[in-house]
């Protein structure tokens, strides 16, 4: 579980036990907001994601000045990210709805063409346990297709409980770490 904060790099010997202290607070509060106010914590995230495509748009157009090869790439894509970035930060509620749910939407899709192609491979003589991961991928797919919004915000919930849980474990790492030097050292 140690793949959310990188808790697992931070156990290795030599490490200030404070980094993976401080990484697991970290992680309980960002998780704590993710939980109690997703849309919120959305409209955040999703700000800082628009302001990410603004800058990485400018920076494309700039280093055509110095650099011109796949000049028609650099183009495309820091216009693309300039429009996309203003249009999230000029809307900051609507891409709080819109860019979850249009990821719940993709994940759904791909969710139901996994489902139907290991439903093919069950009747091919992959087994019952395929069938129903098969059926059950197709179910979640078609969950995730019908209601994009409501999947967003579940995913965010989610996302924000393996945060909590996953502060938790760099606290009682960094804890049960120094415990184990005091005791080694005694």
């Amino acid at each position: 579980m140690d793949t959310l904060s990188g808790a697992g790099e931070y156990a290795a010997p030599g490490t200030d036990r404070w980094l993976v202290l401080l990484n697991g607070i970290a992680a309980i509060i960002l998780g704590f907001f993710m939980v109690t106010n997703p849309v919120g914590t959305i409209s955040a995230l999703v700000w800082f994601l628009g302001l990410y495509w603004l800058v990485t748009g400018v920076i494309n157009l700039i280093s055509l000045v110095w650099n011109r090869w796949n000049w028609g790439w650099k183009l495309f894509m820091g216009v693309l990210g300039i429009l996309a970035g203003l249009l999230i930060i000029r809307n900051p509620i609507m891409s709080a709805v819109l860019v979850p749910a249009t990821a719940a939407f993709w994940m759904g899709v791909i969710g139901i063409l996994i489902g139907i192609s290991e439903l093919i491979l069950a009747f091919r003589g992959g087994g019952l346990g395929l069938g129903i991961l098969a059926a059950l991928s197709i179910i979640a797919g078609i969950l995730l297709v019908t209601s994009p919004v409501a999947a967003g915000l579940t995913l965010v919930v989610i996302l924000g409980y393996l945060f909590i849980l996953d502060g938790v474990i760099s606290i009682m790492s960094a804890v049960f770490r120094r415990m184990r030097r005091i005791g080694s050292a005694g």
